[in-house]
């Protein structure tokens, strides 16, 4: 596994979590209202509802949480909690074979490729939503469900309201290089 693409926090995750069976997989699907509010402010009519952020919970067969998010990097976390609210949707993911993490992963980069595994636009095919769709597909998980409920149709959000995809863009690439540099 090319561990060296992700940050720290994440290698060290993997490290040690990595290889563990993963027991249950949930995709999250929640507006990204919150961070909209506070860096787009400026747009009044901006469908803070209709944009969603996605992210991918595995439980691990020692009961071990683990947050995966593509957001301006790869961000696999440990999840201690993880609050639900009114707007916050899940839907389970049917495993039936013996998938690790690194499994999961290492399926979605032969897949796919480094570029589009790694690399965050919010324009093409490698944003949070087609995250999950790749890791899914690479592990043939995905199903008619699971592709309603995450795919967005971003494009025509865009289109009505396109500063959202360039300040959304330049705050990707300015957050991306801060967390790097401090990652280091």
């Amino acid at each position: 596994m090319k561990i060296n693409k992700y940050i720290n926090m994440s290698n060290n995750l993997l490290k040690l979590y990595g290889d563990i069976l993963i027991i249950r997989i949930d995709i999250v699907r929640k507006p990204i209202e919150l961070l909209l509010q506070k860096n787009l402010f400026l747009f009044n009519d901006t469908p803070y509802d209709k944009l969603f952020r996605l992210q991918m919970i595995c439980t691990l067969n020692n009961d071990i949480i683990i947050l995966i998010e593509k957001n301006e990097t790869i961000n696999i976390y440990i999840l201690n909690h993880f609050f639900i609210n009114s707007k916050t949707e899940l839907i389970n993911v049917n495993i039936s074979n013996n998938l690790t993490i690194n499994t999961i992963l290492n399926n979605t980069i032969n897949k796919y490729g480094e570029t589009l595994f790694y690399k965050y636009d919010i324009n093409i095919s490698n944003n949070c939503q087609e995250f999950i769709l790749m890791i899914l597909n690479s592990n043939n998980l995905n199903n008619d469900e699971l592709q309603k409920f995450i795919k967005q149709f971003k494009e025509s959000i865009f289109k009505k309201w396109p500063t959202i995809k360039n300040v959304s863009n330049l705050l990707t690439i300015i957050y991306s290089n801060i967390k790097i540099v401090s990652d280091k």
